[in-house]
Parts: structure tokens; C-alpha cells; sequence
């Protein structure tokens, strides 16, 4: 058999999992956190449990109000419902 080598699968999130599912599940989502995580991902290149929990995490940034168009395009690019935020 030949090609790469299976990756060595983990239960256990990584730094930038382990970020993204304590803004999903914090009880308040800090400006900070939110900015650490997004600079340290490539929105358009996530893994597949990260891209799972994006609609939550947008719902949850809509209700503060705080979306930034990135994260808007990347949500919608994945079917999260539109939210206007005034």
C-alpha cells in the first residue's frame, strides 16, 4: 500500500479546538478569546467537529451582537441562518 500515512486520530481536542469550544460554551464570550481564536484558525480550512460547532458559535456571537464579517461569511458558506444585527 502506498501514499501518506494515516493521521493519528486524538481523543482529545487541540489548543485551537479546546478555544472554540470554550467560546460555544462559556458562560460569556470575551472580545479577546473571540480574537486569539480567529487568528489562530483559517476559516475556510477547519476541521470537520470545528465546522460542526460554527452555527453555535455564530447564534451565540449574534445574541451579543458581536459578528465579525468573516465570521459571518464563513457561518453562512455553511448553512447558519442569516442574522442582522443593528
Amino acid at each position: 500500500m502506498t501514499g501518506a500515512p494515516l493521521p493519528i486520530w486524538s481523543p482529545l481536542p487541540t489548543a485551537t479546538q479546546l478555544r472554540l469550544l470554550r467560546l460555544v460554551l462559556a458562560p460569556s464570550i470575551e472580545a479577546d478569546d473571540l480574537d486569539a481564536w480567529v487568528k489562530s484558525v483559517d476559516l475556510q480550512n477547519l476541521d470537520a467537529g470545528s465546522v460542526r460547532l460554527l452555527p453555535a458559535l455564530y447564534l451565540r456571537l449574534a445574541a451579543a451582537a458581536s459578528i465579525t464579517p468573516g465570521l459571518r461569511s464563513c457561518a453562512a458558506g455553511i448553512g447558519a441562518p442569516s442574522i442582522e444585527i443593528e
